[in-house]
């Protein structure tokens, strides 16, 4: 064999591989790209399913969004609607809070009125109180003074009594002494001795007055009084009481005299009870100077 004979048998033999080559990826071509149809069928099923699935999820989602267009837009609206109940309870909100305010001022003010008030009613309450203490005192001065007056009445009761019996004893007296005065302008005279009646009062001829130094217990009696203002034995001298009210006591007889002081026994009879005498009574010669 010749060299172009074996290079003819070389190209035959490239030959036959490339066109064996070019069969294999035709055949290989021609498989993949039936697969490829049958896969692209496929998917094109599956993308009608899903334009279908699709088509239908939007169209509800179209209908749920206009549903949630027109659910928003009645929001809105409400939120408009609420916003303005709002704008109007906030403007009612600030009149209130203006007038409470206004109140607030105004509950201030009658605070401080009533505080002032209540000064004065303090400051007049003092007053009152004060006032009430002075009426008190009146009253118990009034009261006291009543007890007094009531006190002096009842004395003077008995010493209207005591007066009765001394204008008697004094009416006996003044019948004495005229028949004295008869006898001693008769010729006739004599000595003057202690009185016959206990009950007899016998009145110093000048009004004197004095009080109890002492008293004994015979019933004896010591006065501040004597014979330098006019004292006689057989005087009787009228007893009375000043404090802690006014008493009449009784009716005193001087049974001896000296120069500055008495001896005397407190007198008993029909009109008077005879009552306990102590230091500081008074004694005087009438119970009314003249």
């Amino acid at each position: 064999m010749t060299i172009v004979g074996k290079i003819l048998v070389v190209l035959n033999l490239v030959f036959a591989l490339v066109v064996g080559a070019f069969l294999t990826i035709d055949f290989a071509t021609r498989t993949n790209w039936k697969n490829r149809y049958d896969e692209a069928v496929r998917e094109l099923q599956v993308v009608k399913v899903n334009r279908d699935t699709t088509q239908g999820s939007y169209t509800d989602s179209t209908d749920k969004n206009k549903k949630l267009e027109n659910n928003l837009e009645v929001e809105r609206q409400n939120r408009k609607n609420d916003k303005l109940v709002f704008d109007a309870e906030k403007a009612n909100w600030e009149n209130d809070l203006r007038e409470e305010k206004e109140r607030a001022k105004s509950a201030d003010l009658t605070a401080k009125i009533a505080q002032a008030g209540v000064a004065r009613l303090m400051e007049e309450s003092k007053g009152l109180q004060a006032a009430i203490q002075t009426r008190d005192k009146t009253i118990l001065k009034i009261e006291e003074d009543n007890r007094n007056l009531r006190a002096g009445a009842i004395a003077n009761e008995n010493l209207a009594k005591a007066l009765q019996v001394r204008n008697e004893n004094l009416l006996d007296q003044l019948m004495e002494a005229r028949k004295l005065l008869a006898e001693k302008e008769s010729g006739k005279s004599g000595i003057v001795t202690a009185p016959t009646d206990p009950n007899r009062l016998n009145p110093p001829a000048v009004f004197v007055k004095g009080q109890i130094q002492e008293v004994g217990k015979d019933g004896l009696v010591e006065i501040s009084i004597g014979s330098d203002q006019g004292l006689k034995k057989y005087n009787t001298l009228e007893v009375y009481r000043l404090n802690p009210k006014a008493e009449y006591l009784g009716t005193l007889r001087v049974v001896e005299v000296y120069n500055h002081k008495a001896v005397g026994r407190l007198m008993q009879n029909t009109f008077t009870t005879r009552k306990t005498v102590r230091m500081g009574d008074q004694v005087a010669s009438s119970l009314e100077r003249p």
